[in-house]
């Protein structure tokens, strides 16, 4: 039997209490840099990365020393500590020969370590997304979820489980999110090209602005590309070669159908010809369509004994070619033929003066400027009407005015004269200058007067013979080489008066 002695021996109640270990508190000393060791696991990876800022510090530190201390753990068997936080202070230290530096001793776990070198780093914003990432796994690989370390460091869940996840992006793009190339926001859009290296290496070389797109994009492009290169395959298995295509047909090769632009040939007999073949198009949807490379020998002269039942397309080509070189040719005949007899009726001055004026008059007219037309219809009194797109249209009342008579034919194509005329008056470059001084002249001639208008006269070397400016004399008429005088015919106005 147990005896109650025995019993209180081995009662748990009445074990003495277990009194944990207590942590020893945190002690500041300067210790020797000889004396601290970088942790090999710092989740900076350069302390100096950025070389500028770093120079700045080591100066700083060599000035006024170091203001914060390093935090350390328990010296270990040779005395020596290792950093948990403050490596950039360290090696600035030694760049700026310090002797020793202030220190925070305290002893620590693996993960309260690993945290504390997150806060010291990801807070001051020292760390990139990836160094981040690489710290928060370690502490997951500890036991702690995102959640937790969600609530630890003051993070939502997402920022946490986002920066887990770009450790399973490919090398490349870790290499340009820690590079600050592409933004962490990209990685979920990212992580869809996983399986296609190419164009994540193409989107990597140029970054584009909307990453959600162009992702879509390119995995878009590696469907169709898987998707034509299957359509190819089943086209060579067929035992027929395979030409190259985009989205239209290789200028060598002819569709075997039966519509006017392909090949009107039976298509078993051809695929016993040597020029069958099967283009691939690229299109949205890949298609495979049966062609020949040589159409010419399915022509009535052609080698090949499958005859095209109608025309070949290049035949067809081929006429129309020649039907249009012979149009041409045609047409430069007609018109060398119609300058040479227009010369011919310059040279025998057998027009009339009626045809003579209503030739150039309906020539100005038919030259005759948007701008100039609005000068025209003014000068001549008219109203404009009203075009299809709601502006003003002179050139419909010009014209009815121009045909109703000789004399308003004559009329309008002198305001045409009138309008050129201000326009030459008006500019400033020296081409025209001979026209704007026999204008000049005309209208100062006919008692034209104003304030601060030129009235530079007209040269005797831009004067023609046959112009007289004097209102009163009649114009003087050019020689006649018949020795007769063209006659106005009756009623018709004489622009020369």
């Amino acid at each position: 039997m147990t005896t109650p002695a025995h019993q209180a021996t081995t009662s748990p109640s009445a074990q003495p209490p277990v009194t944990p270990t207590p942590t020893p508190a945190p002690a500041y000393a300067e210790i020797p840099l000889d004396r601290l060791t970088p942790a090999p696991d710092n989740l900076r990876a350069d302390p100096r990365e950025d070389a500028e800022a770093f120079a700045e510090l080591v100066a700083s530190i060599r000035a006024h020393g170091i203001v914060q201390p390093l935090l350390v753990t328990l010296p270990d068997q040779d005395g020596r500590h290792q950093i948990v936080a403050g490596h950039r202070r360290y090696q600035a230290a030694r760049d700026a020969n310090l002797p020793r530096v202030p220190c925070v001793i305290r002893a620590r776990s693996d993960r309260e370590r690993v945290e504390a070198m997150l806060v010291e780093n990801a807070y001051r914003q020292q760390l990139n997304p990836l160094e981040e990432a690489a710290g928060l796994f370690r502490l997951t690989e500890a036991g702690d979820t995102p959640a937790k370390l969600a609530r630890r460091f003051g993070r939502s869940k997402r920022y946490v489980t986002q920066r887990l996840a770009l450790l399973e992006l490919p090398t490349p793009a870790q290499q340009a999110i820690a590079a600050g190339r592409v933004p962490v926001s990209a990685a979920p859009h990212i992580a869809r090209l996983g399986g296609h290296p190419d164009r994540l290496a193409d989107l990597l070389d140029r970054p584009p602005h909307d990453w959600e797109w162009a992702v879509t994009q390119a995995l878009h492009q590696a469907e169709h590309a898987a998707t034509l290169a299957a359509e190819r395959t089943r086209a060579a298995k067929r035992g027929f070669p395979v030409l190259d295509a985009g989205w239209e047909l290789p200028g060598e090769a002819t569709q075997i159908g039966q519509r006017d632009d392909q090949l009107t040939v039976d298509v078993d007999q051809h695929r016993r010809e040597p020029c069958h073949a099967i283009v691939v198009l690229a299109r949205h949807e890949p298609t495979s369509v049966e062609v020949c490379t040589r159409p010419d020998r399915h022509e009535p002269t052609g080698r090949s004994l499958v005859k095209a039942t109608r025309p070949t397309p290049n035949a067809r080509a081929k006429a129309g070619r020649q039907q249009t070189r012979e149009q041409r040719r045609a047409d430069r005949e007609r018109t060398r033929a119609r300058q040479q007899f227009q010369a011919e009726l310059l040279a025998s001055k057998t027009l009339r003066t009626a045809e003579r004026h209503t030739l150039i008059a309906h020539g100005l007219l038919a030259t005759l400027g948007h701008h100039e037309a609005g000068q025209v219809g003014a000068l001549l009194g008219l109203t404009p009407g009203t075009n299809a797109w709601g502006s003003k249209d002179w050139d419909g009342p010009i014209q009815r005015f121009a045909a109703g008579s000789a004399s308003n034919l004559e009329q309008a194509a002198l305001a045409v004269a009138f309008a050129r005329g201000e326009a030459a008056w008006s500019s400033q470059w020296r081409a025209g200058s001979g026209f704007r001084r026999r204008f000049a002249a005309l209208l100062h001639a006919h008692g034209y007067t104003a304030e601060g208008d030129p009235t530079e006269p007209a040269d005797e070397d831009d004067q023609p013979a046959a112009l007289d400016l004097d209102p009163d004399q009649p114009a003087a008429a050019p020689p006649d080489p018949a020795g007769e005088h063209d006659q106005a015919e009756p009623g018709t106005p004489n622009p020369a008066a």
